[in-house]
């Protein structure tokens, strides 16, 4: 946690230096939002985007502050132009399907999580992401082979 805060103090003398340096701010947007100071990162991330409005990456990051701040529809939103702009990522797939699980959008999530794992069918984290949905929507025998493979795979519950 120290090391974010040193890491967001150092991009913050990059961006005193170079103003127009979208790296600074992007880098510094993912410490800040590692350090649950989700507002900080958005508005870090939105001078990034303003900057370089083509890097999926910071779409990306954006997508996980939106999260953070439960603002899942522009969660949504980000992953949804994040994959549009770059490679359509397991992280991006999962991390949409997060979202719309929060959203109770249960079936949407199912199909994001499974595009995760057919990706990296080794994701024990979609497989356990995908078990909570199947938990919501009464697939018992479904969501208790999810959460066997997930922690088969390693999965530790945070």
């Amino acid at each position: 946690m120290e090391d974010n805060k040193q890491d967001a103090e150092a991009f913050a003398a990059a961006i005193k230096f170079d103003p127009k340096n979208h790296v600074a701010y992007a880098c510094r947007g993912i410490f800040l939002n590692d350090l649950a100071e989700h507002g900080k990162a958005l508005r870090d991330l939105n001078i990034a985007i303003e900057i370089d409005p083509t890097n999926s990456w910071y779409y990306e990051k954006r997508g996980w502050a939106c999260a953070g701040e439960d603002d899942f529809e522009g969660a949504i939103a980000d992953f949804n132009k994040s994959m549009e702009l770059g490679p359509a990522t397991a992280e991006l797939f999962n991390g949409r399907g997060c979202a719309l699980e929060l959203l109770e959008r249960y079936e949407d999530a199912i199909t994001d999580q499974t595009e995760a794992i057919r990706l990296v069918p080794d994701y024990a984290e979609a497989y356990y992401d995908r078990h909570v949905c199947y938990l919501a929507i009464g697939k018992t025998e479904l969501a208790e082979t999810d959460e066997a493979k997930a922690l088969e795979l390693g999965y530790e519950d945070e």
